[in-house]
């Protein structure tokens, strides 16, 4: 089997073993070669990267967005054997076989760091493939910076929160911990502004924003907005931010407000390297952030779901679920049909997570 090296990675990363070296060997080769536009622009729109995006009058910056966008795609192997191919170069021959094994690291590979089906404590996630692809975005230097999810209550918004979590730990480098703010897990009345901003800052560990408690709604936005904007600039980490309960039940008009001023602050660039996930936000967003932010719909998920779910699963060991087999694992994971929709998850996704290892570890698989 084919060791996995920085070319099979999802995020280029200088932490990477053997990155630098792909990096710097690149731009040696075509910092100063007269025909570097002609021969790689046809093979980087092989590769996904739009030519006509890139400054070629800097080569740093045209291999950096390369290497970025091309990992983001899976495609950094086929971007090394077009090099190979098609641009008659001696000093990459052989090159890249030299690039240093993975070794047992675990990093955004092959489906990527947000693709996997069984997360921590066996804790099953279906489908949501346009999910991951926002969330795999959201994790490049080059992707958005707001991702929007919405759906209706039950469709497992708020499950979206384990990948988030699951996905960064796979990252390579890895981010501090993703904060979590979920009002619904609080009594009382709905978060206004400095509620919300609270509970943020705590779980940043943060000090406690200080307002005139008695000031109107929109003063507490304008304010708490402006002292989030001055501590986000001061991180140097990427840190991601996951605001649940957005729908209106258990967050005020102004509530929502004040997380869509976050959004902008994140999606103008005036928030540091802050990454901001929305859960079932239903506002608006400020027409500069609007046109960036990745937005998905979420649906309730069905039996057929669930029987797909076995079905890749089954796939990523090398196996086959016949028709017959994949209705028999569906039953004994959620009873005897006829199924509900949506089914119940809370009740039956434990013992989905159990039997989706079991079958993995039967099978000689790897979890996720």
């Amino acid at each position: 089997m084919t060791e996995r090296t920085v070319l099979d990675c999802r995020t280029f990363s200088f932490d990477l073993p053997g990155a630098r070296a792909l990096y710097g060997k690149l731009i040696d080769i075509w910092y100063s070669r007269p025909d570097s536009e002609p021969l790689l622009k046809p093979i980087f729109a092989t590769v996904g990267v739009v030519p006509a995006d890139l400054d070629w009058t800097r080569m740093t910056a045209v291999w950096d967005t390369v290497l970025t966008r091309a990992a983001q795609l899976g495609h950094l192997r086929q971007l090394a054997e077009l090099l190979v191919e098609q641009t008659n170069t001696p000093a990459l021959q052989g090159f890249f076989e030299t690039l240093p094994s993975l070794g047992d690291l675990v990093v955004a590979t092959g489906r990527g760091a947000f693709d996997s089906r069984l997360l921590a404590q066996r804790r099953p996630f279906l489908d949501r493939r346009n999910v991951r692809d926002s969330l795999t975005d959201l994790s490049t230097p080059t992707g958005a910076r707001v991702l929007v999810v919405d759906g209706p209550r039950g469709s497992g918004r708020s499950h979206i929160w384990y990948l988030v979590s699951d996905g960064l730990a796979r990252l390579v480098p890895k981010p501090p911990p993703p904060v979590r703010v979920q009002p619904s897990q609080w009594s009382g009345e709905a978060w206004g502004p400095l509620q919300l901003m609270t509970d943020i800052a705590q779980g940043l560990d943060w000090p406690v924003p200080e307002v005139d408690l008695q000031a109107q709604p929109d003063t507490h936005i304008r304010l708490l907005g402006r002292w989030f904007r001055t501590r986000a600039g001061n991180e140097n980490e990427p840190r991601w931010l996951v605001i649940d309960d957005l729908d209106g039940a258990f967050v005020t008009d102004a509530g929502q407000r004040m997380a869509a001023d976050i959004a902008y602050a994140a999606a103008t660039a005036q928030a540091g390297p802050f990454r901001i996930v929305m859960l079932g936000f239903k506002g608006t967003l400020a027409t500069d952030a609007d046109a960036v932010a990745a937005r998905e719909a979420i649906a309730y998920l069905d039996a057929t779901a669930l029987r797909d779910y076995f079905c890749e699963l089954a796939s990523e060991v090398g196996e086959q679920l016949t028709p017959d087999a994949a209705d028999l694992i569906v039953a004994q994971a959620a009873g005897a049909p006829p199924y509900p929709v949506p089914l119940p998850f809370q009740q039956i996704g434990s013992g989905i997570g159990k039997l989706a290892e079991a079958y993995v570890g039967g099978a000689g698989g790897e979890n996720g």
